[in-house]
């Protein structure tokens, strides 16, 4: 084993598939993370947009919410139950006063709590308690006259953005154990190229060495550095007959 991997066959063959595969890291490990941040920072506009057309259907009345009619069965509601979304609309004390989708039951944190009545949206991702389905939900406040008097929280699964970014990670992993071991292969065939004359050397001087160095090495070959070694060695004064 420590004789095989001395090879200078097989050391130029590691060599070349591990720069690959330092190349393949260096540019694939940042592309994967900026993807996957563009597939959240998506997500996020998504929610950020849904929780705006949910405040644009609730009007104010003395202080108190008021939800307009068409949020149960209108266009609105119907889209985002088909995308798996969940609105809920809220009262300044977190009550529920209206709510579309599977997570209606979903409490908010003490600390989005606490953002919404100081009158700041925040996000936050979690996994619900009852179906163990990691989710993320944005919430934002309804602001009447400088003042807090609810909010609105939308809700979305990370479970088909998750199956995304995993077949990514494996597409990039299948695609860079394919490139490495390419890599190898092309070195390795490389490397037999280059010290192909080397070999034949060796062979014409293991030829040889029985008659001492007055017969001539006679390599084929078209490097330069090769021609000189060959050109030095046959220039090497005959070597004394032995008794």
């Amino acid at each position: 084993m420590k004789q095989w991997i001395r090879s200078l066959r097989v050391r130029y063959s590691l060599w070349t598939a591990g720069l690959v595969l330092l190349g393949g890291l260096v540019i694939g490990v940042p592309s994967f993370i900026a993807i996957k941040n563009q597939l959240y920072a998506s997500l996020d506009d998504s929610l950020r947009l849904n929780a705006s057309q949910a405040i644009d259907m609730v009007d104010i009345d003395n202080g108190n919410i008021v939800v307009s009619e068409d949020f149960d069965g209108g266009t609105l509601s119907v889209d985002l139950l088909d995308r798996g979304l969940t609105v809920r609309i809220i009262d300044k004390y977190g009550l529920n006063i209206k709510a579309v989708g599977p997570f209606q039951a979903l409490p908010i944190s003490s600390n989005s709590f606490a953002t919404l009545q100081n009158g700041n949206s925040s996000f936050q991702s979690l996994v619900d308690p009852s179906s163990k389905a990691p989710i993320r939900y944005f919430v934002a406040p309804i602001i009447d006259s400088g003042q807090v008097v609810g909010g609105v929280q939308v809700v979305q699964t990370l479970t088909g953005i998750q199956a995304t970014i995993d077949n990514i990670q494996l597409g990039f992993i299948v695609a860079l154990i394919i490139l490495v071991i390419f890599a190898g292969l092309v070195g390795n065939f490389l490397a037999r190229r280059m010290l192909s004359p080397t070999e034949q050397l060796i062979r014409s001087l293991r030829q040889i060495s029985a008659d001492g160095l007055s017969a001539r090495i006679d390599v084929a070959s078209t490097d330069q550095e090769m021609d000189r070694l060959v050109i030095t060695l046959d220039n090497l004064p005959p070597m004394p007959p032995t008794n």
